[in-house]
């Protein structure tokens, strides 16, 4: 096994990192059915690792206020 680690700023580059594996593995499905059932394990661990992390917390106005405030920090409107 090798374990490969890769820095993305967003969920969304992991989101295009996905569709692009997809679409390589389409592309290579008439070619090498083998590489393209590569491609598409990668896309879905890939995929699956999106789905286990935590949901962002949605903050209300007024605790993004009391955040602001306990940093020291004020709302800008």
């Amino acid at each position: 096994m090798i374990c490969l680690a890769i820095e993305l700023d967003t969920a969304a580059e992991a989101a295009d990192l996905v569709e692009a594996l997809l679409a390589a593995a389409d592309r290579a499905e008439r070619r090498s059915p083998e590489r393209a059932a590569r491609l598409r394990g990668l896309a879905d661990g890939i995929g699956d690792g999106l789905d286990a992390l935590p949901r962002p917390a949605r903050l209300s106005d007024d605790e993004v206020d009391e955040l602001l405030a306990a940093c020291g920090l004020h709302a800008t409107a």
